[in-house]
């Protein structure tokens, strides 16, 4: 979690100027040295206050918490209502509800990116992302040659017992890196899927620069390997599209700056990159780059200091305070005031018996109509500006049909395929990289992204509607509009080409078809 101090000390001036300098652009005639490294490190440090609001907020540590204490006998109720982390999951579960399917037209590329994706957790990758774009409005996807991991894979994979459950699978993975498949596409390509691996990249720890004309190519990235607490010390990976070797960029507190190629470093152990491209690919919740906390969080911050301060006047006027008039208590009658709420007015005259004393307890002045009004505006306001559905919403909740229900998703779907857009984008650059060195040239291009958000479906109308394109459209277009009933198009073809074939099968068995038939009587001339 990140330090509480960070989110006092950052003012909505600074959070609202900090959100437009996420993105960086370089012109790509620029010289890529030192000083220019050293300045976008700088630029990139100075968003560490905004990343690490954005990241308070969604774990709780809220400004209220770190409010001044009040006055010694005063309530001081601190309560944070943690919105942030409901709009970030609420919208992330919508969004990635089910894993991203990935296909080719050649099924045994498809294939082989499945594998690749399973070696590399990718299906988790991708949710990871999915949340810290929701966050932080982008983040990214770093991808390095494993050398631990080829080597591992190159020897232990051929020593597995075949006997063993994942049989199938393993033989696959001992297929592709070894180049020994049988299937055609394969026959002349290698595939190395056992040394690129893919992980998840928050924005504090790297950042890729642009170039600055139409083309928005990225030219160079920036990986941190360490970074101090205060952002003077940096050593990070620097990578350049238009080289195939590393650099190492190191400086210390006093700004004195090293950076170097990995080959020529003798400050630390030189590092290989034989991947062609850039390795840090970035995913946008948006071209902005805002996530979908950073347009509430003054709204939270106003919501949570209300209904604290909402909590600290119901402890005030719990605490009534007892007037006694017209006589003077000894210090044995009264005891504290502070402790017995006690207050007590008097004349110097005044005497214990005397007519005209009264004791009764005080009305204290009471806002609490305006307080709802204000918490209630709040509360709506955040979810409409978030453009999240409010699940304890009586009519959200009572929508009779799911056509009902879309029409009150339609915001967070409309979010959701700009988001789609961006990652669709995000995973061709990726996955350029990945065929790039794959030796695949472009047929990265040709490859199907499908997002499945989480939608209310009716089932039962659903199939309906499959019963009626039966004959009108091609199976798969068929399939492929039963989302929620068929997660797998390609898989679910095969199973039902699969079921045919045993329809068949049964078929012929029973009634004896190609069993004890006469042989075709041959057609003579005479007979023609």
């Amino acid at each position: 979690m990140a330090k509480g101090k960070t989110i006092k000390s950052l003012d909505y001036e600074s959070f609202a100027k900090l959100i437009k300098g996420k993105v960086f652009y370089i012109d790509r005639n620029t010289e890529v040295t030192a000083d220019v490294i050293n300045d976008y490190v700088d630029s990139h440090q100075k968003l560490m206050p905004l990343y690490d609001s954005l990241e308070d907020l969604y774990y709780g540590a809220h400004k209220i918490y770190y409010e001044e204490k009040k006055e010694d006998g005063k309530p001081d109720y601190r309560i944070a209502v943690n919105f942030a982390k409901y709009i970030v999951d609420t919208s992330n579960g919508f969004f990635n509800s089910s894993s991203i399917q990935i296909t080719h037209p050649s099924r045994t590329i498809t294939e082989a990116i499945d594998l690749y994706r399973r070696i590399n957790s990718e299906d988790d990758n991708d949710a990871e992302v999915s949340k810290l774009s929701t966050i932080y409005g982008h983040a990214y996807k770093f991808t390095y040659e494993d050398q631990i991991a080829e080597k591992v894979l190159n020897t232990d994979l051929h020593q597995i017992d075949s006997s063993e459950p994942k049989k199938n699978f393993i033989q696959k993975a001992v297929d592709f890196v070894s180049g020994n498949s049988e299937k055609d596409e394969f026959k002349k390509v290698e595939i190395p899927l056992n040394n690129i691996r893919t992980t998840y990249v928050k924005p504090t720890e790297g950042f890729v620069v642009y170039a600055n004309d139409v083309t928005r190519e990225p030219l160079f990235c920036v990986v941190y390997s360490s970074v101090s607490d205060d952002g003077k010390e940096v050593s990070a990976k620097v990578y350049k599209a238009d080289e195939d070797v590393g650099y190492w960029f190191n400086r210390d507190s006093q700004a004195s700056v090293i950076f170097e190629s990995s080959k020529e470093s003798k400050e630390v152990e030189e590092f290989s990159y034989n991947l062609k491209g850039i390795p840090l690919t970035e995913f946008m919740e948006n071209e902005e780059r805002i996530g979908r906390i950073e347009t509430v969080a003054n709204l939270i911050d106003a919501f949570n200091k209300t209904v604290s301060e909402k909590a600290n006047d119901v402890a005030y006027f719990a605490d009534n305070l007892l007037h006694v008039d017209g006589v003077k208590l000894n210090e044995s009658q009264k005891g504290d005031m502070r402790d017995k709420k006690l207050l007590n007015t008097y004349s110097k005259e005044s005497k214990i018996g005397e007519s005209g004393v009264t004791a009764k307890f005080l009305d204290k002045p009471n806002n609490d109509g305006g307080q709802e009004h204000l918490l209630d505006r709040l509360e709506r306001l955040i979810y409409q500006m978030a453009m999240v559905y409010n699940a304890n919403d009586e009519d959200f909740s009572n929508a009779a049909s799911g056509i009902s229900l879309e029409y009150k998703l339609k915001n967070m779907k409309n979010l959701a395929h700009t988001k789609e857009r961006k990652f669709r984008k995000a995973f061709r650059r990726q996955y350029e990289v990945l065929f790039t060195n794959w030796d695949l040239g472009y047929e990265y291009l040709n490859l199907d992204y499908k997002f499945s958000f989480d939608i209310p479906i009716d089932k039962k109308q659903l199939a309906e509607i499959g019963n009626l394109l039966v004959g009108q459209v091609s199976d798969k277009t068929r399939l492929e509009n039963m989302q929620g009933i068929v997660s797998d198009v390609d898989q679910e073809l095969d199973r039902l080409a699969e079921q045919g074939k045993d329809k068949t099968s049964s078929i012929d068995e029973m009634y004896g078809f190609g069993k004890n038939q006469p042989p075709k009587k041959e057609v003579t001339e005479d007979e023609e």
